[in-house]
């Protein structure tokens, strides 16, 4: 993963549509759009906010995201990794250490 610093004083944003590379039926999910934005908070520390859309998700594959709250152990990944701490989520646990 590549991480950039940005200096500035404006408000900063990217965003992005992703897709699989090969489409499957019946996998729903694996295509939507991130939309990530950081700007100053008034602690004048930098607030990060990441907004995730998935597209065609079947309920049974919404209802496991729920349950698992998966969406909010990734970003907790993203944060022990920008912080360079120890990652302790259940996203950073499914992959082989060397």
């Amino acid at each position: 993963m590549y991480v950039s610093t940005l200096d500035t004083d404006e408000p900063a944003e990217c965003a992005f549509a992703f897709a699989p590379i090969v489409p499957a039926q019946g996998t729903g999910g694996l295509s939507g759009e991130r939309r990530v934005w950081a700007e100053a908070d008034t602690k004048g520390d930098t607030l990060l906010t990441v907004e995730e859309t998935r597209f065609d998700v079947p309920w049974r594959r919404r209802l496991e995201w729920h349950l698992a709250d998966e969406f909010n152990d990734r970003m907790d990944s993203l944060e022990a990794f920008i912080q360079g701490r120890t990652d302790q989520s259940s996203f950073a646990q499914q992959f082989i250490r060397a």
